[in-house]
Parts: C-alpha cells; structure tokens; sequence
C-alpha cells in the first residue's frame, strides 16, 4: 500500500473526483479528504509512483500538489 500526501486541494474537489484522477493509475483503497488536502491509499507503489510523477504541479482544480509517498 502506498499513502499519498495531496496538498493544495481546491475547495471544490470531492472524494469522487480525487479518487477518479488516481485510478487512472491504478486502484485505490481509500481517500480521506480534508480542508485542503487529502491522503489517498493507492494498492500499489508503482502505480502511487506513476501517478505522483504525471499529477504533482499538474494544476488542474481537482488536484494541484502532490507531495510523495507518506
């Protein structure tokens, strides 16, 4: 399992729409969505790899920082 740090979340983001952008990567097992930023379990190191490589700085209003692996 693989936890990602999410930062600089627009207020406008849901639980959905995060869990959407990421399982274009690969499954997930859970996104806790906060004020701001979220965490979200990916089931797989590779695929949480992959997606922090084409999402972090990728500035759509759904997802803008993604810090690494936690």
């Amino acid at each position: 399992m693989a936890l990602i740090f999410v930062g600089n979340i627009d207020h406008r983001s849901t639980e959905s729409n995060i869990r959407s952008a990421f399982e274009l990567y690969g499954p997930v097992a859970a996104v806790d969505l906060k004020l701001g930023y979220a965490f979200v379990e990916m089931v797989d190191n590779v695929h949480a790899q992959k997606a922090i490589s084409d999402l972090n700085n990728h500035g759509s209003w759904v997802v803008r920082t993604l810090a690494a692996i936690a």
